[in-house]
């Protein structure tokens, strides 16, 4: 896993440009990783899968890759392979922006 030797703002993470690597911001630092390897998307698909099932008993919503803004702060931005949120949360995040908070479950 590569990192940065300084630390990123909000402002300065937002403008690296999506080259295909997954990118996360840990408290202001830069997390580069590589695309997952076969066996880690095959379990991402089936707990979305179980997830799915969930989600039609109107308890939630399943996402894959969804982006969660944690904090401004010390800027912090995730991305889980699978995720899943309360209907509230999921209706209150806006269409255009990120989820804020963590979400209720995530898998990495």
């Amino acid at each position: 896993m590569a990192t940065t030797s300084h630390l990123l703002t909000w402002a300065a993470f937002e403008q690296i440009p999506d080259d295909g690597m997954h990118r996360e911001l840990i408290e202001g630092e830069l997390q580069v990783l590589p695309p997952p390897k076969s066996k880690h998307s095959k379990i991402a698909k089936r707990v979305s899968r179980i997830l799915d099932k969930v989600e039609v008993l109107g308890n939630g919503v399943c996402y894959v890759e969804a982006g969660y803004k944690l904090s401004d702060d010390a800027a912090t931005w995730l991305e889980p392979d699978v995720s899943f949120l309360t209907r509230d949360r999921d209706r209150s995040a806006p269409d255009d922006g990120y989820f804020h908070g963590a979400p209720e479950l995530a898998l990495r």
